[in-house]
């Protein structure tokens, strides 16, 4: 297959803890020695290059012996050691080649909140600016699982992670490296004809896409990259998964040459509003709705009112950003709530006229059309 993606003039290139880290813990030296030289012959051509990497917590299990199921403490302890261990490995191989590195940790915050976001983005280019290799990971130290305002929402191996920082920088690629040659028609652990799917062009592809199990290793697996791969689709960027054992892949990609991957085509650059509201900014709590509420939603691009919702979880004010949730606990929506949790329990499944005559600051909406991301709307195209 031939990449085909064009000259690009910014890549995001991640790497999963599988590649990084070897079976025993270790870096894995002799891999990303080629991946380094790869990003230099990148940068030969004018092309800057933003690292997104995993191995962290990989790493510091080599230092520091915890049982297999580890907490959410024990691992951010393993962050904490490893991620040193991590960019010293960069430092020493990038070193050689009179390359400097910079650590950038990030949570969903950092990427959320428009301030924190606009200065980031000036570092970012300041860096690349002065020829410095950006290395972001998650700052798993702070990062919880939990999805509640003021709280870092873990990424998933950074695959997501990657995808918003593509975004976010204006990249025109985003280039996945995993231990497998890219996404699958079928589970390749299972069936022996499983074939890797070259290009994907529609978003409503993915869900046909059996996915397969996550890295022994890291957090992620081809779920997560698939979601990835949706989110940096509909941010306009274009995104190739494929394994980071081909030799000169990343070269080999952004030059055009055959390559063993899929390629996810993008839909075209999302309005930024509606950027910020799907993919970047953390939501402070949810709803789960009905299916006529669901049907209005998708079908009749509807807003959603009071009367669909069935649950609220979470606490959150007026104003905040909420995930819209079906009863079968799939997202299907997000958007800004015109209410608060504790008034919208309040309300639970009520009709605006019986709404009118409760003391409550009344709206039709809960959240309005034009502030919501409806995402079979976007996966439809």
């Amino acid at each position: 297959m031939k990449s085909n993606t064009g000259f690009p003039q910014r890549v995001v290139i991640k790497l999963g803890t599988g590649l990084v880290v070897d079976d025993k813990f270790k870096f894995n030296a002799k891999l990303i020695k080629s991946v380094v030289k790869q990003i230099l012959n990148l940068r030969k051509k004018n092309i800057e290059v933003v690292l997104v990497s995993s191995g962290a917590i990989g790493l510091a299990k080599s230092e520091i012996q915890y049982n297999l199921n580890l907490t959410l403490e024990q691992k951010q302890a393993l962050a904490a050691i490893g991620q040193p261990l991590l960019m010293n490995h960069y430092t020493k191989l990038f070193s050689v080649h009179k390359v400097k590195v910079a650590q950038v940790l990030l949570t969903t915050n950092d990427l959320s909140e428009r301030e924190s976001y606009m200065n980031l983005r000036l570092v970012f280019d300041e860096l690349l600016s002065q020829g410095v290799i950006p290395i972001v990971n998650e700052n798993d130290c702070v990062s919880t699982k939990e999805i509640v305002a003021g709280q870092g929402k873990i990424f998933g191996d950074n695959d997501v992670l990657s995808a918003l920082v593509a975004s976010k920088l204006d990249a025109s690629h985003l280039i996945i490296l995993t231990d497998v040659a890219g996404v699958y028609n079928k589970n390749p652990y299972e069936y022996k004809d499983a074939k890797v799917i070259s290009h994907i062009t529609r978003l409503s592809d993915f869900p046909k896409i059996e996915l397969g199990k996550k890295s022994k290793l890291g957090r992620g697996g081809m779920l997560t990259k698939v979601k990835a791969a949706q989110t940096a689709s509909v941010c306009g960027v274009t995104t190739i998964i494929a394994s980071g054992y081909e030799k000169n892949i990343l070269v080999n990609t952004v030059c055009g040459e055959k390559i063993e991957g899929t390629i996810v085509t993008p839909l075209g650059r999302l309005q930024m509003r509606k950027k910020w509201l799907g993919f970047s900014k953390s939501a402070s709590g949810l709803v789960v709705i009905n299916d006529g509420a669901r049907l209005a939603l998708e079908e009749k691009h509807a807003s959603l009112l009071p009367v669909g919702v069935v649950d609220v979880q979470g606490e959150f004010k007026s104003g905040d950003l909420i995930c819209i949730m079906s009863q079968e606990q799939f997202e299907i929506a997000r958007g800004l709530s015109k209410y608060s949790s504790s008034d919208l329990k309040k309300v639970l499944g009520m009709k605006n006229q019986d709404i009118k005559k409760i003391n409550l600051s009344f709206s039709e909406e809960l959240v309005h059309r034009d502030n919501l991301v409806v995402f079979k709307e976007l996966y439809s195209i």
